[in-house]
């Protein structure tokens, strides 16, 4: 989120959300994100939106200028990017 936030990582989404946090909302953030468990289970969404949802992650938009979501979220979307969950307690300036 700090990468968002001072647009070290550029992603139009990620950083519309990021750039109104205050320290309050970012500690929350941070903390919701860090204990989430992966999703799993049965999903009733149709096939035609779960392949345009796989287009997109891994794949990206180029033409919309979305990134794909493997670099941050993994390829099965489980694997946890340590540098996302980190406390807002370690941001620059706090």
């Amino acid at each position: 989120m700090e990468a968002y936030q001072d647009s070290r990582r550029p992603n139009a989404t990620m950083a519309q959300i990021a750039q109104y946090l205050d320290d309050d909302e970012f500690e929350a953030v941070s903390r919701h994100y860090a204990e989430m468990e992966p999703a799993g289970g049965p999903h009733n969404v149709p096939e035609d939106l779960v392949s345009r949802g796989r287009e997109i992650a891994l794949e990206r938009l180029p033409n919309r200028n979305i990134q794909s979501c493997i670099p941050c979220h993994g390829e099965k979307g489980r694997e946890r990017n340590p540098s996302l969950a980190r406390s807002p307690t370690t941001r620059p300036g706090t």
